[in-house]
């Protein structure tokens, strides 16, 4: 079975601020408010579900949680994931000629990096960062979910971006250029990047 790779711009920035005030009625065991504004910023951009589409998630399953997910924990990864993409937008054709990952082990990029370039940084990580810290922080329902992306801030992406330079400056090759021209995309728009591999 072959692994299609997932790569969106995203304005975490933006995200961060929407999501925000949702995540105390979360962290509370409230599920109604994530659900609400899924529904809502998917019906504001219906666009957003060319990219929900990447993920293997359609239009039907809004409204027919219960009949498609079993536990709420994957209720909350497909609603978060919905508002996620409302604050994404594609590379277009920039990421067709990105290398794949056994190109780059083959020109002996670190296996950190490549897992990084795959997988990013997990969600709740992110989520945790908005959310002031206390003694039941380890308890939220968004610690460990399993979350279909990762992500990378504008700050981690300069931090591949010079990681890969070193690479691309013992070997000029080609595969090296192209990643540190979708680096350089999102570093001047100022945003940060949705990663994933969805079988």
């Amino acid at each position: 079975m072959g692994i299609a790779r997932v790569e969106f711009l995203f304005d975490y920035k933006s995200f961060g601020e929407r999501i925000t005030p949702i995540l105390e009625s979360l962290k509370n065991g409230d599920l109604e408010e994530l659900r609400s504004l899924a529904k809502e910023v998917v019906i504001d951009r219906p666009e957003t579900w060319k990219l929900l589409d990447y993920l293997t998630y359609f239009p039907n399953m809004l409204d027919n949680e219960e009949k498609v997910f079993n536990t709420d924990d994957s209720k909350v990864v497909f609603w978060m994931d919905i508002v996620i993409c409302c604050f994404c937008s594609t590379f277009n054709s920039l990421t067709d000629s990105e290398p794949t990952p056994d190109e780059l082990e083959q020109l002996g990029v670190d296996k950190e990096i490549i897992k990084t370039l795959i997988w990013g940084k997990p969600i709740s990580d992110l989520l945790l960062g908005l959310i002031l810290a206390d003694e039941n922080s380890d308890k939220y329902r968004f610690w460990k979910l399993g979350f279909k992306v990762g992500w990378l801030s504008t700050e981690d992406i300069e931090i591949m971006r010079n990681k890969i330079q070193i690479y691309h400056e013992k070997d000029n090759h080609l595969a090296f250029e192209n990643l540190l021209r979708i680096f350089d995309t999102a570093i001047k728009l100022k945003m940060g990047l949705i990663l994933s591999a969805i079988p």
